[in-house]
């Protein structure tokens, strides 16, 4: 039987807010003293390495290194405007939902990357955005290293049972593909890019439709011609349902705090 995944520790996020000529950051202090925007302005850094249509690339800087992500539309919205949004309210906004999303998840455990700054500028009726997270060192996604784990028993009940410890605590994340999977070199399980991420009332149907999406991803990159995947695939599910009803059943029995 899988083991259910270990819970990491990490730094409080300190988040502060500061406002800016047409909008406003976010960031934490304990990475970044003063507030700066230029943070999050692409054509600051050196870059590093740049990837997803180039809307995301490698930086470093006093914070280390990290990842910047400009916000960018897909579908057939991106025909139309691929980087505005429409303005619906400063904590609405897109990169400061996932900033504190990023926050709360790692405050509970969940291995995902630490949000170092985020912002928009607003123009009128629509915001553009982008967010700084610090990078997951010495990581490969799961569509990159999928042929070297395909006989990797272990690494797929891990990866379910990570998967599960997300999904026991309501998370939903909205694009769960096997590009947004990180497998570090100590062999930890990461989730990145939480952009339009939720915390859902636990439900099987939207739990079972992200690992439905997961499977779909790792089919486009090939898995499905890869010696030992249906066995590969079936670990995970076994381990995500094991661990699911696990720390549900933790939920549950835990003693709720006295009135």
């Amino acid at each position: 039987m899988s083991r259910l995944p270990e819970t990491i520790t990490f730094d409080p996020v300190q988040e502060l807010r500061m406002a800016t000529a047409t909008g406003a950051i976010l960031f934490d202090a304990a990475r970044i003293p003063q507030g700066d925007a230029s943070l999050l302005d692409a054509n600051r850094w050196p870059a590093l390495s740049k990837h997803g249509r180039g809307a995301v690339r490698d930086v470093e800087g006093s914070f280390g290194r990290g990842v910047l992500r400009t916000y960018r539309r897909g579908g057939l919205m991106a025909r139309v405007n691929r980087q505005h949004y429409g303005w619906v309210g400063e904590d609405k906004t897109r990169p400061f939902c996932e900033f504190r999303l990023l926050a709360s998840m790692r405050a509970q455990g969940l291995p995902v990357p630490a949000p170092v700054a985020a912002g928009y500028w607003r123009s009128g009726p629509l915001y553009r955005a982008a967010i700084l997270t610090a990078e997951i060192s010495d990581a490969q996604t799961l569509a990159e290293s999928i042929t070297s784990l395909m006989p990797n028993a272990d690494a797929w009940s891990e990866l379910g049972a990570t998967l599960a410890s997300f999904h026991a605590l309501g998370i939903c994340h909205a694009d769960l593909n096997a590009h947004n999977v990180l497998l570090d070199r100590d062999q930890r399980w990461w989730l990145i890019d939480f952009d339009r991420g939720t915390r859902r009332s636990l439900d099987i149907n939207w739990q079972q439709s992200r690992l439905a999406r997961l499977q779909r991803s790792l089919l486009k990159v090939g898995a499905d011609r890869i010696a030992g995947w249906s066995s590969a695939w079936q670990l995970l599910i076994d381990a995500h349902d094991h661990a699911l009803r696990h720390l549900s059943t933790m939920r549950t029995s835990s003693p709720r705090p006295q009135a």
